[in-house]
C-alpha cells in the first residue's frame, strides 16, 4: 500500500509505518509537541531511537540503569501530577507449553490468558487515571491476537481496551494504525483469521464525555 502526500498541504494520516512516525504525529496533534512525560513500560527504549525520551522512565524489571523500578499498576506518583503517558505493554497470551516455546513468546513477555492480560491493562489504566492531570493524555499501543489451532479464535483486544477505558473515565480521542513490514508468523495447518500485521495507537484523554450535537 502506497500513501501519497501533497507536500504543499501535508496532512497527518491515521496510518504509519514506524513508531517514530506515529509518535511524532500524536505529539504534534495531542501534545503540542511537548513530548511524553512518562513511559511506565520503557523496556530498552526502542520507541525513542528518533524521538525524545520521556521525563520519567520506569519498568517492572528495568533493563537500563537510568530506568526506575516501578509497577505500572502502582506508580508512586501523587494524584494529578503527570500530563501525558505512553503505554506499550505486552500483548501476547499463551497457556500451552508447545506454544509457549514459539518465536513470539521467546522474543516478548506474555500472559497466561486473555483475561489475565485485560486485568493487568485495567489495573494499569486505573492508576494512569489517578496520576494524570485533568485533560491529560494516555496513548495506549495494543495489538489484536489470534490463538489456538489454525489461529482461532480472534481476540479483539483494542475494542476491550476502549470499553475498559470508557468505564474508568477516559475519552477516546483518536486511533492510529501502525503497519509493520516485519512480522514473525507462527505456522498453522489451517488459516482461520487474517494474519495481523498492524497494531493500534489508542489516544485517550482524561476528561468528561463528549457531547455531540448530532449524536442522537
Amino acid at each position: 500500500m502506497i500513501i501519497q502526500r501533497d507536500k504543499k498541504d501535508e496532512q497527518i494520516l491515521s496510518v504509519a509505518y514506524t513508531n517514530d512516525e506515529m509518535l511524532k504525529s500524536i505529539n504534534k496533534i495531542f501534545l503540542n509537541n511537548n513530548d511524553f512525560e512518562l513511559d511506565p513500560t520503557y523496556s530498552k527504549g526502542v520507541f525513542y531511537r528518533n524521538f525524545p525520551e520521556p521525563k520519567y522512565k520506569s519498568d517492572l524489571e528495568p533493563q537500563l540503569d537510568n530506568v526506575d523500578k516501578r509497577d505500572c499498576r502502582n506508580l508512586q506518583f501523587k494524584n494529578k501530577t503527570i500530563r501525558s503517558i505512553v503505554f506499550d505493554p505486552p500483548f501476547l497470551f499463551r497457556n500451552q507449553k508447545s506454544i509457549n516455546n514459539d518465536k513470539m513468546c521467546v522474543r516478548f513477555s506474555h500472559f497466561k490468558s486473555f483475561r489475565e492480560m485485560l486485568d493487568m491493562y485495567k489495573e494499569s489504566m486505573i492508576e494512569f487515571h489517578r496520576v494524570l492531570i485533568n485533560n491529560g493524555i494516555l496513548v495506549f499501543k495494543c495489538q489484536d491476537m489470534t490463538g489456538g489451532s489454525g489461529s482461532r479464535p480472534f481476540f479483539c483486544s483494542h475494542n476491550e481496551i476502549i470499553n475498559i477505558a470508557d468505564d474508568i473515565g477516559f475519552v477516546l480521542k483518536d486511533i492510529g494504525i501502525l503497519i509493520t513490514k516485519r512480522k514473525i508468523i507462527r505456522k498453522a495447518k489451517e488459516q482461520g483469521c487474517f494474519r495481523k500485521i498492524h497494531s493500534y495507537f489508542l489516544v485517550f484523554k482524561k476528561s468528561k464525555k463528549h457531547k455531540y450535537k448530532d449524536y442522537e
